[in-house]
Order: structure tokens, then C-alpha cells, then sequence
């Protein structure tokens, strides 16, 4: 799965809201699914937001439409939609703790009987994620739906006046976060078996990838080989 990753500010102000259904129709989510139909543990990355109100203008003359955004962002986005759609189970994590727990108190207003496991830590970071998905599972019995959304941005920089420290640091958490986590999700899953509401498979890894893992752009060289893009999500999906 691909996501705006350099503009969560779109994604945010969509993810989780329905379109309008014609008179008579079916009521649909914004996912195609209804309501109820995740009933098992959901872990997010990247669930703390932007942690701050910002605005963004399509266009790259300044010509389009403005669109205000506050403290969201994709992951937090997918948190609060996994509630929305009847998921009582919840393991999120974001190296911001404020924001993180912004998003858990957003979880149990749509949803008060939710159990939320909200934990702060670096996605870059082996021993923390092997430590948190750990405890979830424990917790939580089982592990079904992972979701990487954690991503950060670079600077606006052509490859040639990029320094290593930038590459490396943004490398880290995009790529090896991603594969970190889809990683530690795959033991749980793999030990497991699939829930009767699911029983095709014992669960689904989702990485939220950049479009510069696929197009390029002169100013952010350094953003598409640390783009968790659909090759990675395809050697996953064969492991489950």
C-alpha cells in the first residue's frame, strides 16, 4: 500500500471520513468495509501525528485550494479509523509521547472500551520494537493488522549536497523502521492462527510507502531508497 508520505496533510484530513452514499444505498466506509469488520489487535507506527496545526497549498504556483490540517497525520489518521471501524485492541507507538497520546484519548473518545497500549519509542531502534511488539502480543493474545506509518522528511536537497548524517538519519527510520516492524509483526503472525472472521490468513502487514520509492524528484534524492515501496511489501506478503 502507498501513502502520501511528504503530504500527510491531504491523507489526514480524508483518512477516516465516508463519502456520502446515494438515497437507499448501503452505508459504506471510506475503506470499502463496514463497521465491525476488524476484530482483532492493530499496531500503528507513526500514531503521534504532526503534533501541530499547519496548512498546505496544492499547486506548486500557490494557485490551488488551502487545506487546514491540525494534529494528524497518516498514522494517527489509521489509528483513529481502525476505531471507527470496530477494532477494540490497539498497540501504537511514536517517538513523540505527546502526540501519541493525543491520538490514544482521540481512540477512546470514538471507541471508550478500547484497550490501548500506547508506547514512545524509535522505530530505528531493534531492541525497542522486538520489546513493544512483545509486549503487545502478551497483552493483547494475538497480532493482526500491522500498519507502518512512521516516515520522516529530509531537506529540501539535490543528492550532491546531501551529508551522510541526513541520509543516514532518514534512512533509518523510513526503510529499517519499516523493516523492523514487519519483521517483529511476522514472528507473532506466523505463531498464530487465523481468526474465524479471517480465516483466509493470520494476518496483514501494511506499509505506508513515499512516491519517490517510485518517481523521482530533483530535491529528494535522498527520500526514495529509504521509501518502504511495494517490493518490500511483496517479499512480505509471502511470508504470511
Amino acid at each position: 500500500m502507498f501513502g502520501a508520505l511528504e503530504d500527510p496533510r491531504t491523507m489526514g484530513a480524508n483518512m477516516g471520513s465516508a463519502p456520502a452514499s446515494p438515497p437507499g444505498a448501503r452505508a459504506v466506509d471510506y475503506f470499502g468495509v463496514h463497521s465491525g469488520e476488524f476484530p482483532g489487535v492493530s499496531l500503528i507506527t507513526g500514531a503521534g501525528g504532526t503534533g501541530k496545526p499547519s496548512s498546505y497549498v496544492s499547486g506548486a504556483s500557490g494557485g490551488g485550494l488551502p487545506v487546514l490540517i491540525s494534529d494528524i497525520g497518516i498514522g494517527a489518521a489509521v489509528a483513529r479509523a481502525f476505531a471507527q471501524q470496530g477494532c477494540s485492541r490497539l498497540a501504537i507507538t511514536d517517538v513523540n509521547r505527546e502526540t501519541l497520546l493525543q491520538t490514544r484519548d482521540a481512540i477512546l473518545a470514538i471507541k471508550p472500551d478500547a484497550e490501548v497500549y500506547a508506547h514512545s519509542g524509535d522505530v530505528s531502534d531493534e531492541k525497542d520494537v522486538e520489546s513493544f511488539v512483545t509486549e503487545a502480543s502478551r497483552q493483547f493474545g494475538r497480532l493482526d493488522y500491522a500498519v507502518n506509518c512512521a516516515g520522516i522528511l529530509g531537506p529540501s536537497l539535490k543528492s550532491a549536497d546531501m551529508n551522510i548524517e541526513t541520509f543516514d538519519t532518514i534512512t533509518r527510520v523510513n526503510y529499517r523502521g519499516s523493516w523492523l516492524y514487519s519483521r517483529a509483526a511476522l514472528k507473532v503472525m506466523l505463531n498464530q492462527q487465523p481468526l474465524s472472521a479471517h480465516p483466509e490468513q493470520r494476518g496483514a502487514v501494511v506499509n505506508i510507502a513515499s512516491q519517490l520509492g517510485i518517481v523521482a524528484r530533483p530535491e529528494a534524492g535522498e527520500r526514495a531508497p529509504s521509501s518502504p515501496d511495494g517490493r518490500l511489501s511483496a517479499n512480505i506478503d509471502t511470508s504470511i
